[in-house]
């Protein structure tokens, strides 16, 4: 369960558990006010996680996005 987290939080947290499938999750939602939620599914799998947003009026869709990204080289 997250208390008062914001929707960028949330998004933050998405991303770093969810790194198998290589896909960034970006926060979308233009919402700017904390919020609970409990997500009752593994972060690290998207449709588990995804099913539990939809609880909350979220969803989890995979988009073409261009990004501009930084990379670390040696």
């Amino acid at each position: 369960k997250m208390d008062s987290v914001t929707a960028s939080m949330l998004a933050s947290e998405l991303d770093r558990n969810m790194q198998t499938s290589m896909l960034p999750v970006l926060n979308e939602t233009g919402i700017d006010y904390p919020f609970d939620i409990d997500i009752k599914a593994r972060l690290s799998d998207p449709s588990a996680v995804k099913s539990q947003l939809n609880k909350y009026g979220l969803d989890l869709i995979r988009v073409r996005r261009e990004l501009e990204v930084l990379i670390l080289k040696d």
